[in-house]
């Protein structure tokens, strides 16, 4: 993992000795962003996440703000950008969730929890600066292993919420910013 720290400037292609984000150009610097279009972000996203709150209210009975939370992870102004984080998280918050909760169930010795726990915790700090993704994935690992551990039914219940909940605030924020991007590109008409 410090091996991927220090390696991933190389594979960015700046040298390794730079650590300072280059100054942007002329125009990008120039350009500032409408009260209107910072209205309309802050309300697609507000409503995005009022949405999934509301969603996780009526549909989920161990934590309504799943959705929500996963909404807020992955939006950005740029759809491109949501989408990867989309993908991203998914994959990985699912692993995380799965390996975790499996290893709790497989496992369940208090020892191997706090081994667990400790090994996880390093790699997501280790993973802070390389991939939100890896972040969430160790995290999810340390969360859901107390939940295999029950081996309940409700310990499968909450895994389960957790996991649709992702699912449903990844396509509240696709959709959201998607229609961001359609209230931008009608207003350049």
């Amino acid at each position: 993992m410090i091996a991927l720290n220090v390696l991933k400037p190389l594979w960015a292609g700046k040298p390794k000795g730079v650590t300072r984000e280059a100054e942007p150009p002329e125009a990008a610097a120039d350009e500032k962003y409408s009260l209107g279009y910072m209205a309309r972000y802050a309300g697609v996203v507000a409503t995005s996440i009022a949405g999934g709150t509301a969603l996780g209210t009526h549909w989920l009975t161990t934590d309504p703000t799943v959705i929500a939370n996963a909404t807020l992870n992955i939006i950005s102004p740029s759809f491109k950008q949501v989408m990867r984080s989309g993908v991203e998280r998914m994959i990985l918050a699912s692993l995380g969730i799965i390996i975790g909760f499996y290893l709790g169930w497989f496992f369940s010795s208090e020892l191997f929890g706090h081994l667990l726990t400790a090994v996880c915790a390093f790699a997501a700090l280790a993973m802070v600066r390389v991939s939100f993704g890896l972040v969430i994935d160790f995290l999810f690992i340390m969360i859901t292993y107390p939940w295999g551990a029950m081996q309940s039914d409700a310990g499968h219940l909450i895994a389960n919420e957790k996991l649709l909940g992702e699912l449903i605030g990844i396509v509240i924020a696709i959709f959201a910013i998607g229609l961001f991007s359609r209230m931008k590109s009608t207003d350049a008409t």
